[in-house]
């Protein structure tokens, strides 16, 4: 089990454009085919996505885009070889989130 504490503020003025983002945080990412949610569970800012491919090949082929889209936890489980961690949070804009989903599909492609 892992346990995360941080200081997660919204600044003020900028709580509409968080829940945007909050609220479409993975519909994008899941849009792309052969990309799903793994855990149907409730997930405030971090979520595992189920890939068709390797994770550490995405990871490497996206960083040479400078998109750091995740980190692939196999090293951690196993069971989760295909799996990829995301984080998303209010200093993401929804433009971010489109180029990153439009990236994953091309890398997937």
């Amino acid at each position: 089990m892992f346990i995360a504490m941080n200081r997660f503020r919204v600044k003020k003025g900028s709580e509409e454009a968080f829940e945007k983002v909050w609220l479409s945080r993975d519909t994008q990412l899941t849009k792309v085919p052969g990309v799903s949610l793994r855990f149907a569970q409730p997930f405030f800012k971090e979520f595992t996505l189920t890939l068709p491919k390797s994770p550490a090949s995405i990871v490497a082929k996206l960083a040479k885009k400078r998109i750091l889209p995740g980190v692939p936890i196999k090293g951690y489980d196993k069971t989760l070889a295909d799996c990829l961690l995301v984080a998303v949070t209010e200093q993401r804009t929804r433009e971010e989130i489109d180029a990153y989903a439009a990236a994953l599909a091309e890398v997937l492609a």
